[in-house]
């Protein structure tokens, strides 16, 4: 098979499953791109389909209602390979549109799909020549309606945030969720310095950005294979966003306490309070996903993390006689704010997702409360952007007593909401988008 043809169909394979399946797109891609013998460039080429097409699904689909006449019986592989080459039409402007179209009739060939090859060919090639005509819903007189559609995220999640913030707002953040997730990567202080990481890896030919904000973190611009460096063995660093470190601020861990980390997979968070803690006090991690907690376990092994011990247990369920002095909550929730990593949450989720979450997030949180000695402290995380699943909490922690804690300096006071938590969308400093709130337990 022709190289760049067995792109395409390696892209078209992972799409059909995580749409047929509900797949996670990220664990396929790992299992099957990073697996494959491509080289860095066709990798890059890969992601960049499977990622950017799973993004603009609903934008793609829209284009071809107005050049199908009967869209709702398209073959769901026919379908798949028009929406990659709707998006490769769209955005990848680098391939011609005719070596697009040949390659996705080639496509329906190797697909079995050989009798809709004419139907395929006919459609790119009238939208090829009409890209400049397709229509949208009117972006001021419906503003949902036209958001949902040229970004393709559900609709009932672009009514929610257009009750909090302005159209203008929200398509910058829609555009922002559609771009590449950057890769970031955090040195692990407890093993070296980033300056000396930095050498290190620029050395071998990779590009590394220094965060302006947090000097542990380097924004990776090279694709190169860097997990597979001798650095990352060593455990040098580790792959982790910058809101990452906004919670542990929160939290401060020092030596000697005995802190809690609930929900602790994949281990990133353990090791880096580890490293706040200097190795010294008691810090456990919980998780109830075995195969999740052997990955956790070989991240710390990795990173030379000692002082963790990880048990098995459901956050609502775990139970000791020992009472800790902080205890970090990264509670499972809509992921709302990490959509550019997850672009099959955008297909998938449901606004009813965000109060099942809501209502796993209190149960957690109503144990870890008895975990808790009375003047620890309290810190509340998510990765989503819903206030059920945020603020909400916060309200019912304070009910108990809680108090909302003094917000610690390295925190940069942009990111400090005047309410006295710790917020950002993905549109802000490039990261990802998430909330934190550090309390503290008064009785």
């Amino acid at each position: 098979m022709e190289k760049s043809l067995g792109t395409r169909i390696l892209a078209l394979n992972i799409i059909t499953e995580v749409l047929s399946c509900h797949e996670s797109a990220g664990e396929l891609v790992n299992s099957m791109v990073h697996n494959s013998n491509l080289d860095d460039r066709d990798r890059k080429f890969v992601f960049n389909l499977i990622y950017g097409t799973l993004k603009n699904i609903a934008r793609t689909d829209h284009i071809l209602a107005q050049f199908c006449h009967d869209n709702s019986t398209i073959h769901i592989v026919a379908r798949n390979i028009l929406r990659l080459a709707i998006y490769q039409l769209l955005f990848m402007n680098r391939t011609p549109p005719y070596a697009i179209i040949n390659t996705s009739v080639e496509a329906s060939k190797i697909m079995k799909i050989s009798h809709l090859k004419g139907f395929i060919n006919g459609t790119l090639r009238n939208i090829s020549r009409n890209l400049d005509k397709i229509q949208y819903p009117d972006r001021y007189k419906n503003p949902p309606g036209y958001l949902a559609t040229y970004y393709s995220y559900p609709e009932w999640l672009i009514r929610r945030w257009l009750t909090r913030l302005t159209p203008g707002e929200v398509e910058k953040i829609c555009a922002r969720g559609n771009e590449p997730a950057p890769l970031y990567i955090r040195v692990n202080l407890n093993r070296t310095s980033p300056d000396k990481l930095q050498k290190r890896l620029e050395e071998q030919g990779h590009i590394l950005i220094r965060h302006p904000l947090f000097e542990d973190f380097f924004l990776m611009h090279s694709m190169a294979e860097v997990h597979h460096s001798r650095e990352f063995q060593e455990g040098l660093f580790t792959f982790q966003d910058p809101f990452t470190k906004l919670p542990l601020l929160l939290l401060d861990p020092q030596p000697g306490e005995k802190v809690l980390d609930i929900c602790s997979f994949p281990g990133g968070k353990l090791a880096y309070i580890d490293q706040f803690m200097k190795s010294e006090g008691i810090l456990i991690g919980i998780d109830n996903n075995i195969p999740k907690l052997e990955m956790t376990i070989s991240n710390l092994r990795r990173l030379k993390c000692n002082l963790a011990r990880i048990i098995i247990a459901d956050a609502v369920e775990f139970k000791t006689n020992l009472k800790f002095d902080k205890i970090l909550v990264d509670a499972p929730c809509s992921s709302l704010g990490v959509l550019r990593r997850y672009p099959e949450a955008k297909l998938f989720r449901e606004e009813e997702d965000i109060f099942k979450s809501a209502r796993v997030q209190r149960a957690i949180l109503h144990n870890a409360i008895n975990l808790l000695k009375n003047g620890g402290r309290l810190v509340y995380s998510t990765c989503t952007s819903e206030p059920e699943e945020n603020q909400a909490q916060v309200a019912y922690l304070k009910e108990l007593g809680f108090v909302t804690a003094e917000i610690p300096t390295g925190i940069p006071s942009m990111m400090v909401r005047p309410e006295g938590w710790v917020s950002t969308f993905p549109n802000d400093f490039n990261i990802d988008g998430g909330f934190s709130a550090s309390l503290i337990k008064t009785n």
